[in-house]
């Protein structure tokens, strides 16, 4: 996962430069630190317990890694809460397309909202498809009367055409 895309989507839009700038600050400071913090960690680890301090990479990941899923864990919930409330408010969906953060909460929502909307999406889909009928229904009552008024405006042209061809005739 892109972290960067992340931070500019719970940030708040007057302040992602600040966010943005901090998140490059971190990420180059910890280039900067993390290999003389590892090698100190494996080293004290070698010498309080007499392993390799290298064996206890994976235990350390793992922690690191447990971590990481608590945040993300933590963020994805408080964004589903106000997703939620907010869900059917338009004001709300217009801000977020407009801010351009909707299809990735769309995303958080599809992914981890499990199945408390999906007979709703049903629902949408059907109403989708009776949008359709009606539009083709309409469409079709639509050229009918296109067709109509294309016969009128035809006949009255045969009309006049026959009005001019009596009057050529008269004179």
């Amino acid at each position: 996962m892109n972290l960067l895309l992340a931070i500019w989507n719970i940030a708040p839009q007057q302040n992602i430069g600040m966010f943005t700038a901090f998140y490059y600050v971190f990420w180059n400071l910890a280039a900067i630190l993390s290999p003389l913090l590892a090698g100190g960690f494996f080293d004290l680890i070698g010498y309080l317990t007499g392993i390799n301090g290298l064996q206890t990479l994976f235990l350390l990941i793992s922690a690191i890694y447990l971590v990481a899923l608590l945040i993300l864990f933590i963020i994805r919930c408080k964004q589903i809460k106000v997703f939620h409330k907010n869900i059917y408010d338009e004001s709300f969906l217009e801000q977020q397309i407009i801010s351009r953060e909707l299809p990735i909460r769309y995303l958080l929502f599809f992914l981890f909202s499990g199945q408390q909307r999906k007979a709703e999406f049903k629902d949408l889909k059907i109403r989708q498809q009776e949008i359709k009928k009606e539009q083709k229904k309409e469409l079709k009552n639509f050229k009918a009367e296109f067709a109509i008024i294309k016969n009128k405006i035809q006949t009255e042209a045969r009309k006049i055409q026959r009005q001019k061809i009596r009057e050529k005739r008269l004179l």
